[in-house]
């Protein structure tokens, strides 16, 4: 490009930023000169320089300028509070007139309200950028995820899609001051999954149309600093503003079809008797006046106290059924196009999921998960097709769990019991659970003993009285009684070794063939076993067929190895 060129270029540039009244004008005069003019050229532009100054042809100081008092540094904040990108403070004071003030300039530019700092984890610099530009790339965010129907993302690709608003680089972790502005106006908040962030604002713009959409985030972007009010009063200005332009006789058919006069839902033909009309001509009156409430301009109205009123929640889409302004947000919701579901067994409704996302919910829970709520929300989270915050997953949990645990059989709560313990029981430290758990539902010990023994749901007996435990610990129902079991590993040794096989042999082998057994119950299957023969004090061999009876041991003999044995056992 020619010198000549290049300054018609300037002086386009220039007039086209003067033309400019908004920071969307600002943003397309800088995208259309930007790759041929250069960021220092633009920049230097809008700072008021004339376009021989800007691409170098003449030197600033032959303006004779002053350097920059109080009120000129107002005045050059004042054009970077519209700046379209985040910028560093050297970025800008490469922009500035060389007779400004530095370092006054900077720290006016810290101090200034209207600017957010984003610090990086990675690098020393620092950037800051205009509440107005992060308000409205969020807003652009949120638009491009509600057109493809996604209200997720995770950590890395937020900071790829943040990093745009950069002119050089990339984050490779979002500023947390973006993330903190986020959440002060609702459009970004954790998900239950770690590293994962859901848009509450994108998940309702989702069912709305591009225009209404666009007008909406334009209202709201207007009430940036406005007071935040209560959330009844949001929703009662945007139904009276949307009903103002109705007819009385539409105002009255749709304020009784919604519940907003009693609080109580009206048929038509309720409706029609004290008109004096039809059901057919009531039903004519509503479908008319949902056409006007359903005008894009209306729609947007209710968009707005729709998003404002999911802001004042701080981004929360789930509501009990038995809120005080249930009928004013179902109807607004209505109004402005956002679906609904409701889930009448646990008492709650979501705003903006569709009655389809919630369609099977409840079978997708399993019966370890209805006690442990952390559990049934990771399922709900990777499983179901609801995408919510980690707050309301857990609302939901709560309540889906109680829901279930009401239905399940005697037989799933005693299973539940035991696995709470989480760890092999007996079965009246099960039935002491038991009553913990469910104490509505008695139930007796041996009514539980039963329920253990018939080793449903991967309950298992393992071998000692009245202990049971769960084949998902890794416990099975032993196969040979333990008389058998010391036999067998008797005979196996004695015939490896032709050697007696001593007790602590005997007591280091039982292990593959149970992982619990008593002591005493072991001691008394090796000294009174048919099958075997003990030749010294603790060691044993095969008895052969018709051999010699069985040595009487008396009571205190065994008590003394017992001890022995138990003894050795601690150390």
């Amino acid at each position: 490009m020619t010198e000549r060129e290049q300054l018609l270029l300037a002086q386009e540039a220039s007039i086209a930023l003067v033309k400019a009244k908004s920071a969307d004008d600002l943003r397309r005069v800088w995208h259309r000169f930007y790759r041929r003019l250069g960021h220092r050229v633009l920049g230097r532009l809008l700072l008021g320089w004339g376009p021989e100054e800007a691409i170098g042809h003449s030197s600033p100081k032959e303006r004779e300028r002053q350097p920059m008092d109080a009120a000129e540094t107002i005045n050059e904040l004042e054009t970077f509070a519209c700046w379209p990108r985040a910028f560093s403070v050297d970025e800008l004071l490469a922009f500035a007139d060389c007779d400004v003030d530095s370092e006054s300039l900077r720290r006016s530019l810290l101090g200034d309200p209207r600017f957010i700092s984003l610090s990086s984890e990675t690098s020393e610099e620092n950037f800051l950028i205009p509440k107005r530009t992060l308000f409205r790339w969020f807003s652009h965010l949120s638009l491009r995820l509600a057109q493809a129907r996604r209200a997720r993302l995770d950590r890395g690709q937020l900071a790829l899609a943040i990093s745009s608003v950069r002119l050089h680089g990339r984050w490779d972790i979002v500023p947390p001051e973006a993330i903190e502005f986020g959440q002060r106006f609702a459009f970004c908040e954790p998900a239950w999954t770690t590293g994962q962030y859901i848009f509450p604002i994108a998940k309702i713009l989702s069912f709305a149309s591009v225009g209404s959409a666009k007008r909406a985030l334009a209202i709201l972007e207007g009430l940036m600093e406005a007071e935040d009010l209560n959330p009844d009063v949001v929703l009662l200005e945007a139904v009276e503003r949307g009903l103002s332009t109705l007819t009385a006789r539409q105002i009255r058919v749709v304020r009784a079809r919604e519940g907003l006069q009693t609080g109580k839902r009206m048929t038509l033909e309720q409706i029609g008797m004290p008109l004096r009309i039809t059901r057919e001509r009531v039903r004519q009156i509503e479908e008319k006046a949902w056409k006007r409430i359903h005008h894009p301009v209306r729609r947007a109205t209710f968009l707005v106290a729709l998003l404002r009123y999911a802001l004042f929640r701080q981004g929360s889409l789930v509501v009990s059924t038995d809120s005080p302004d249930l009928d004013l947000l179902s109807f607004v919701s209505k109004a402005a196009g956002a679906p609904q579901a409701e889930l009448p067994d646990i008492g709650l409704m979501i705003l903006g999921t569709s009655p389809k996302d919630v369609e099977g919910l409840e079978s997708l829970w399993s019966i370890p998960d209805v006690m442990s709520t952390e559990a049934l929300a990771s399922r709900l989270d990777s499983e179901s097709r609801l995408c919510l915050l980690a707050t309301d997953l857990i609302s939901v949990s709560e309540r889906l769990a109680r829901s279930c645990r009401g239905r399940l059989y005697k037989t799933q709560k005693v299973y539940l019991a035991l696995r709470e313990i989480g760890r092999p029981a007996h079965y009246s430290a099960v039935a002491e659970k038991y009553s913990y758990l469910f104490p509505t539902d008695e139930c007796s010990e041996h009514y539980i003993h039963s329920i253990l023994s018939s080793e449903k749901y991967g309950v298992v007996w393992i071998g000692v009285s009245g202990t049971f435990a769960l084949k998902e610990w890794g416990y099975e129902r032993p196969s040979k009684s333990l008389f058998d079991a010391v036999t067998e590993i008797v005979q196996d040794r004695y015939q490896a070794t032709c050697k007696p096989v001593p007790f602590t042999v005997i007591a280091a082998e039982i292990g593959k063939y149970r992982r619990v057994v008593k002591p005493s119950s072991l001691t008394f299957a090796a000294h009174f076993n048919p099958n075997l023969r003990r030749v010294s004090k603790d060691s044993f061999v095969p008895r052969p067929p018709g051999g010699d009876e069985q040595e009487e041991i008396g009571v205190e003999e065994l008590d003394k190895i017992l001890r022995d044995f138990e003894s050795t056992q601690h150390s």
